[in-house]
């Protein structure tokens, strides 16, 4: 599942996708709304309705080949491109899983069937990495104030004091430390000690990375690292 989210990513970002399995083997997969649906059918339904050893189910999904999930995404983006690149170990991995799980049992028991199927899948995908995108954009530009195209130290920290000053509960403690968060936000965010960053470096970092977080994380942190005896 993750290479097939790495997949979808790559993708969205306009890259080219290194397939390291072969593009013929169909795989079981399940999509997290379904996952959900399963697993709440699941605490919901009667013990006595249970009737699996032990109560063990697997939750089917859908299934399908790399081929199939490549194709899918072209029918949003024509112009992605994979590459072959096969990893030993997890083609071989691939290959010892089943192509299906039986869904009957989960029917039975729990009610539950699956619902979404690969077009679905990957449109929903597509469209959160894109509001993901633009929610980056969103940010640079709340930092990059001048629109230079760059954050510098200044801008950022000017961003940075803005937040943390109008923060319910912030205290004139929080705006001192200001200082000591940029420094680590930009040692993040410019790793080669450039003195800027562009919009492309933001994005790659803001993908795991989110800024308001950071800093709420780093001022409570750093608050009670000097309020410790």
């Amino acid at each position: 599942m993750w290479a097939r989210t790495v997949c979808r990513a790559q993708a969205a970002r306009g890259k080219t996708y290194e397939c390291t399995v072969d593009p013929e083997v169909v795989l079981p997969m399940i999509f997290v709304d379904d996952l959900l649906r399963g697993l709440v059918a699941l605490q919901m339904a009667p013990e006595a309705q249970l009737l699996e050893p032990q109560r063990g189910y697997n939750l089917p999904g859908l299934s399908f080949a790399a081929k199939d999930l490549f194709h899918e995404i072209r029918v949003h983006v024509p112009a992605f491109a994979t590459a072959p690149a096969l990893n030993p170990n997890m083609d071989k991995f691939s290959r010892l899983w089943p192509d299906t799980l039986c869904g009957k049992a989960t029917l039975r028991d729990l009610k539950y069937s699956p619902r979404v199927k690969l077009p679905k899948m990957v449109a929903n995908v597509l469209i959160a990495h894109h509001a993901r995108m633009l929610q980056s954009k969103a940010a640079f530009r709340s930092i990059d104030h001048c629109e230079s195209g760059r954050i510098t130290p200044a801008t950022l920290a000017k961003y940075v004091r803005a937040h943390v000053a109008g923060r319910e509960g912030y205290s004139a403690r929080r705006v001192d430390q200001v200082g000591a968060c940029v420094a680590k936000l930009m040692a993040e965010m410019d790793p080669e000690a450039r003195g800027t960053v562009c919009l492309q470096d933001f994005m790659k970092w803001n993908w795991n990375n989110d800024i308001e977080g950071k800093v709420d994380t780093f001022m409570t942190t750093q608050l009670s690292s000097l309020s410790a005896p």
